[in-house]
């Protein structure tokens, strides 16, 4: 499936949007490519770019004229945007989303009644926002989880995978509560710790020292999403918190069980903590 003949409706025009949409337009895949964004300066960058071929006037616009809509969104605007439009979603060719939540998403679809939804997360970006941050080869051999519905057809699927096939992703098949209880730990905890690290740092008596001296590259790259959106990240890791709070969890025993090892002065016990069942392994 090819689609130079198929229009292209990209809600939210953040990096991952805004990215899509710059591959898409340096490959000449689809000549009517649509955006939007409520956010004009967004809106702006991508005519100037000339990413898109024009901006939709709103949202109901790029619904109506697209016949793939992709919601590059948070995710609660994902789940809002469906209910809103979901009328004129449900007989498009396929509609998809980027976001990193899947579990939630594909449940939202299937109470709308969705048979052309395939869920989907890029594993790409970065902490970089705005049109700076738009990247045609973000995608490039990057993984991007699938996760069709039940009663997903056939041809939504393939519309989907030819889109991915255009970005240069390697789709892979997931299953939304597997996945969503993994990222847990490869994604959201880390966002939380880089947040969290970031308070900590700030909370240090300076005492006219400039302690930006003392950012090694350890701290400045254990910390580097916390730079990234703030309600962006909020939402990924809030719409997950269950699974979130489980891994959380699990990471404060670890913590504890060091923090006691430390103040007991138990050196073989603070290195169990430090390495667990890695011990003696490098990988």
């Amino acid at each position: 499936m090819t689609l130079s003949k198929t229009r292209i409706g990209i809600a939210g025009l953040g990096q991952i949007g805004g990215s899509i949409a710059a591959r898409l337009h340096a490959d000449n895949a689809t000549p009517s490519l649509l955006g939007f964004d409520i956010r004009t300066d967004l809106c702006q960058a991508a005519i100037k770019g000339g990413i898109v071929a024009r901006i939709a006037e709103s949202e109901a616009e790029l619904v109506n004229c697209s016949d793939i809509v992709v919601m590059a969104l948070p995710i609660s605007e994902i789940l809002s945007f469906m209910t809103r439009h979901r009328d004129a979603l449900i007989s498009k060719l396929a509609v998809t989303d980027t976001g990193s939540i899947k579990a939630e998403v594909m449940a939202h679809a299937t109470r709308l009644g969705f048979r052309n939804f395939v869920g989907g997360h890029p594993m790409a970006g970065t902490e970089k926002r705005g049109a700076a941050s738009w990247n045609p080869d973000l995608f490039q051999g990057a993984v991007f989880f699938v996760t069709p519905g039940k009663v997903t057809s056939q041809q939504a699927i393939a519309a989907v995978a030819a889109l991915l096939s255009q970005l240069g992703a390697h789709p892979v098949p997931a299953e939304p509560e597997k996945h969503d209880r993994i990222v847990a730990t490869t994604g959201n905890l880390t966002h939380l710790l880089a947040y969290r690290l970031l308070e900590q740092y700030a909370a240090i008596d300076h005492n006219g020292v400039d302690t930006s001296q003392f950012q090694g590259p350890s701290f400045l790259s254990a910390t580097r999403v916390a730079h990234s959106d703030q309600e962006t990240a909020f939402q990924m890791l809030w719409h997950n918190r269950e699974n979130l709070a489980a891994s959380l969890r699990s990471f404060i025993d670890g913590l504890d069980e060091a923090a006691q090892a430390l103040e007991s002065g138990d050196a073989d016990r603070f290195r169990h903590a430090l390495y667990g069942s890695r011990e003696g392994v490098n990988l």
